[in-house]
């Protein structure tokens, strides 16, 4: 935990990210557009383009855990 916040990581390939990416930014042009609050979108898309490239194995999604 990080400043008494729980934090999540997950794996995705170079395709994945970049839906994740456009996916948010969809989302603030919409809510951009509506009138809402938007800003704490930019937070979650610049951390998603951000994000560390991290080599290594991992386990398959239907691997047992």
């Amino acid at each position: 935990m990080l400043n008494g916040k729980e934090r999540y990581s997950i794996v995705v390939d170079d395709l994945e990210r970049r839906i994740i990416v456009q996916a948010l930014s969809d989302l603030k042009d919409k809510q951009k557009s509506e009138g809402k609050e938007y800003e704490f979108l930019d937070n979650l898309i610049i951390k998603a383009c951000d994000a560390k490239l991290i080599k290594g194995r991992y386990r398959a999604d239907n691997e047992e855990r």
